[in-house]
């Protein structure tokens, strides 16, 4: 890990140290991928709610604006107004395109639309129980990056990459959102410009630091985090962080 400032360090883990429990349970469910998400719970239940957010968190990037205004609310807007999708889920590529054939780089986004949702892991989260899901989450992570990276990228690169740990970190936020919460998560914090600011900001590591100096930066702060909190992970950290930068 790249040298930082210890004296900073110690002050931003005991400045997190003093928030409460719920402080960490509301930045969660006041993320964008909860709180826009929610009127889909019912409409397509556990397993197709966990492949279509695992899809939106791939294609969250680039956008027109910021994520809880330009993205999410009118990707739920565009899937609310169409029929229920059927028994698989290469269903929801009829449903999304449309949505992602107006956004930047849609070529790419389409791409990756078909690549993930015509997938064995697409198949597999649609037909596995969530508690299982839950259980498995590291070996998802992998076989997520193996579904998604290009020929010639290396896996062990392409695990950290900011599209496939905000994926996970999507896949995560679902499963709370269906109360399960007995499971690690072991994925990296997604380094977006939102987490670059606060990092540089908390004099934590230099502004132009590495993406994996930045995450594992964050992922010593949840570790020290972890002896006060026994079961906080980086989806609580990241969206703490993730909204507090946005007012600071």
């Amino acid at each position: 890990m790249k040298q930082t400032n210890k004296t900073n360090f110690e002050r931003v883990c005991e400045a997190l140290k003093k928030l409460k429990w719920d402080v960490w349970e509301k930045a969660v469910k006041n993320e964008p991928e909860w709180k826009e998400t929610e009127p889909l719970l019912e409409r397509y239940g556990p397993n197709r709610f966990l492949v279509f957010m695992v899809m939106a968190g791939l294609n969250d990037y680039q956008l027109k604006g910021v994520a809880e205004i330009k993205y999410w609310p009118l990707l739920v807007r565009n899937l609310m107004d169409k029929s229920d999708i059927s028994n698989k889920p290469s269903d929801f590529i009829g449903l999304l395109k449309s949505f992602y054939a107006n956004e930047r780089l849609y070529e790419n986004k389409l791409k990756r639309l078909e690549k993930f949702l015509n997938s064995e892991l697409a198949l597999k989260l649609w037909q596995t129980p969530l508690k299982e899901i839950a259980r498995n989450l590291d070996k998802i992570w992998y076989e997520l990056a193996e579904t998604m990276k290009p020929k010639s990228t290396s896996i062990n690169n392409y695990c950290n990459r900011k599209t496939i740990v905000f994926a996970m970190k999507c896949l995560a936020i679902s499963l709370l959102m269906f109360e399960i919460r007995d499971f690690e998560f072991n994925i990296p914090i997604p380094v977006d410009s939102r987490i670059k600011k606060i990092t540089s900001k908390w004099g934590l590591l230099p502004e132009n630091s590495s993406e994996k100096d930045i995450q594992q930066i964050w992922q010593a702060v949840l570790e020290n985090l972890k002896k006060t909190y026994p079961y906080i992970n980086m989806v609580h950290l990241d969206s703490f962080l993730w909204q507090r930068a946005n007012t600071e």
